[in-house]
């Protein structure tokens, strides 16, 4: 359990990066938000 727990938190961690990479970067808040992680 708590390996799929530590599963999800990279995947949730590498969907959250590629939505920012996404994301134009025109938008500075987004950007810092993104830094912090």
């Amino acid at each position: 359990m708590r390996t799929y727990c530590h599963f999800f938190e990279i995947l949730f961690g590498i969907s959250l990066w590629s939505v920012c990479l996404i994301l134009p970067s025109a938008s500075s808040p987004l950007l810092i938000f993104c830094l912090l992680f």
